[in-house]
């Protein structure tokens, strides 16, 4: 039992989930098959990593979480992913990129927050952001209708509805500047 189910509930979707897609979605962009293949190169690794810092920056903040508390839930997480035993592969978790772009989820949801509490933007978020954005899977409804939905639109325009922020916002703008890269 906790006092606040809400912060356990965030802190495992801003944590566990937030991860697991960023081990997705920057595994897939370097043609990586499993998560596990994925986070068990050092670069990558480091990379969730940052994104795992700026999300539990959130929660820290937020929830006033303990901070080593956290950092040890981080590295029992990553462990996870790191499980040769479990074959879990890159393309079956980075599924469903509109969900997951949405406002209120894994990705824009905790991004939204850090900018909300820190005045700034949280840019390996919005790496991670722009590759789920590139995200492509023939076996993925969602990601189709993503592509056509950026080759129709723009980046600006396609983000900017998934997300369900005004395309002048500054994570919009932000997304849109990694993505052009």
């Amino acid at each position: 039992f906790v006092d606040n189910l809400q912060a356990y509930i965030e802190r495992k979707l801003f944590t566990v989930n937030t991860g697991h897609a960023a081990t997705s979605y920057l595994g897939n962009q370097k043609n990586y098959k499993t998560i596990a293949e994925a986070i068990s190169h050092k670069e990558l690794e480091e990379k969730v990593l940052r994104v795992l810092e700026e999300t539990g920056k959130v929660l820290v903040e937020k929830y006033n979480f303990d901070q080593e508390e956290h950092n040890q839930y981080i590295d029992k997480i990553i462990g996870r992913f790191s499980n040769a035993h479990i074959v879990d592969d890159v393309k079956r978790v980075g599924r469903s990129p509109l969900r997951k772009l949405g406002r209120k989820d894994r990705l824009v949801a905790p991004a939204l927050e850090y900018i909300e509490l820190f005045k700034t933007i949280p840019s390996n978020l919005v790496d991670v952001m722009a590759a789920a954005a590139s995200f492509y899977s023939e076996e993925d409804q969602e990601s189709v209708q993503l592509k056509q939905l950026i080759t129709e639109k723009g980046i600006s325009k396609a983000f900017s509805e998934v997300s369900s922020l005004e395309e002048q916002h500054e994570l919009v703008k932000a997304l849109v500047s990694v993505y052009n890269k």
